[in-house]
């Protein structure tokens, strides 16, 4: 007989036999405290029953987390609830949790990681039968002498035979997958669980949106602690995703290279403290970072680019007319920008740029003799 959750009755739990503790099914994670719930299960009290399960140390919730501890913090004693049937496979509830989440506010980054963890330790106990955190199968015994519960470490039951009576085949990544909204592959898997590598901080603003995900991949290469330096740093200056990616691996690389610690380092560029500076104060900070931080880890990069700028700034050429050099100086080929909204301007730029050619051409030839010697 197939279970469907949604048709089970509603029962008056007092909150009380609720084990608070057991997280088997929370997904939340990095999200403030929400007013709108708080008024709404105020105003028109609990209009969608949570899930409850049965557990070692009394119920635990499987859907309604955030729902339950708002109305607990309301006073309220009991609420209507649907408890799962003992029979109910850990990967059923994992997967209702999932679900509901998905359909009420969609699972940020961290939560879907969060789901693949949950995921991946159910699917690895049931197929082996005991916990691969230690590698050991489990005592056929206890100390009692009595045979133990099969558990996880969530601590879930799982169902040793399905609705039908027939053993489960497992559940596999790519059913997780789907139920994210993903196109089942390895890649996906690895990109969420690197996720959690990150430190609290670092997690918390991915979650949040205030972290561009692209930052993550280099911020891994940072311990935690030192993770817990630069986050605050990055969301303060409110780098784009570009930015955060370039700051991290120059930082990094600075780092290493000048066997310097990151707080040293944020030091010496004055990034030692948030602050809370206008947008425009911010604007001017972060730029002056980022152009330390550039010139600090490329120092020679850094003097040719000044010299080939103060050489064509002397030209008198203004924005109208740009001469771009190759990448790094590494190549011969220049770009020349020419910058106008109308003929006139485009009269007067060509016109700038003859009467320089003509009077000024050891100037303009100085442009391409900008090398790599010190």
């Amino acid at each position: 007989m197939t279970i469907r959750f949604d048709d089970l009755p509603l029962l008056r739990v007092p909150l009380t036999r609720i084990d608070w503790n057991n997280t088997a099914c929370l997904l939340r994670f990095g999200r403030e405290p929400s007013q709108r719930l708080v008024e709404s299960l105020r105003r028109t009290g609990m209009r969608t029953p949570p899930l409850l399960a049965k557990g070692e140390s009394g119920l635990f919730i499987v859907c309604g987390f955030e729902r339950l501890r708002i109305w607990r913090e309301l006073g309220h004693e009991e609420v209507a609830a649907r408890i799962a049937p003992p029979e109910a496979p850990a990967q059923d509830l994992l997967s209702a949790a999932i679900e509901e989440n998905q359909d009420a506010r969609g699972l940020n980054l961290i939560e879907q990681a969060i789901a693949l963890e949950k995921w991946t330790a159910l699917h690895d106990e049931v197929k082996t039968g005991h916990s691969e955190e230690n590698g050991l199968k489990p005592a056929l015994r206890t100390r009692d002498g009595l045979k133990p519960a099969l558990r996880t470490r969530d601590g879930l039951k799982p169902a040793l035979r399905t609705r039908n009576g027939l053993k489960p085949a497992l559940r596999t990544k790519d059913e997780l997958l789907s139920l994210l909204g993903y196109k089942p592959g390895p890649a996906i898997i690895e990109r969420l669980r690197a996720f959690r590598q990150l430190s609290t901080a670092a997690q918390t603003a991915l979650a949040r949106g205030t972290l561009p995900e692209g930052a993550a991949a280099t911020l891994r290469e940072f311990s935690a602690e030192e993770q817990d330096h630069l986050v605050p740093i990055m969301l303060a200056l409110r780098f784009t995703a570009g930015m955060c990616r370039d700051f991290s691996r120059e930082f990094l690389e600075t780092c290493r290279r000048e066997k310097i610690a990151v707080a040293a380092l944020l030091r010496e560029l004055g990034l030692d403290r948030t602050r809370n500076d206008t947008p425009q104060q911010i604007a001017l900070l972060r730029r002056s970072a980022l152009e330390a931080l550039h010139r600090r880890r490329f120092p020679i990069l850094s003097r040719l680019e000044r010299d080939f700028a103060t050489r064509q700034a002397a030209l008198g050429l203004g924005d109208e007319i740009q001469l771009r050099p190759p990448k790094d100086f590494e190549g011969d080929q220049y770009h020349l920008d020419v910058r106008v909204s109308n003929f006139a301007q485009l009269d007067r730029a060509v016109r700038a740029l003859a009467e320089r050619l003509d009077k000024r051409r050891d100037e303009i030839e100085r442009l391409f003799d900008v090398t790599w010697e010190p």
